[in-house]
Parts: C-alpha cells; structure tokens; sequence
C-alpha cells in the first residue's frame, strides 16, 4: 500500500484511517479527510496529543494495553 506514501507501514496508515473515520463506515467523506490535516497543521496541542494517543489506543477503550 502507498497510502500517503507510507510504503509498507500499513498499520500506521490504518491506524490514521480509523481515527478519522468518525462514523465507522469503512470511508473517509471529505470532511473526514479534511479534519486530519486540521488535527496535524492547526490543531492544539491538546488536540495533537489525543490524535497521538488514539493511534496508539489499539483497541479503543480509552487505556493503553501491554
């Protein structure tokens, strides 16, 4: 996959996906799409630091497993 130019890490590239699809549709509507560049470029660091944790938040309960 070449998704962003992140060759072979297909994980980190479904990871992002996941995060930003809000309606878990399985798609990114252009809002969607547009709320990540918001998040990376403008967002807070409140903000930047959430997406960081959601990405590393694998099974999404809020709490990080190990």
């Amino acid at each position: 996959m070449g998704m962003l130019g992140m060759g072979k890490n297909v994980f980190l590239a479904d990871r992002i996906f996941q995060v930003f699809d809000s309606d878990n549709n399985g798609n990114l509507n252009f809002d969607e799409f547009l709320r990540i560049f918001d998040v990376l470029i403008k967002g807070s660091e409140k903000e930047k630091n959430l997406f960081s944790f959601k990405l590393i938040d694998i099974d999404d309960i809020g709490e990080l497993s190990f």
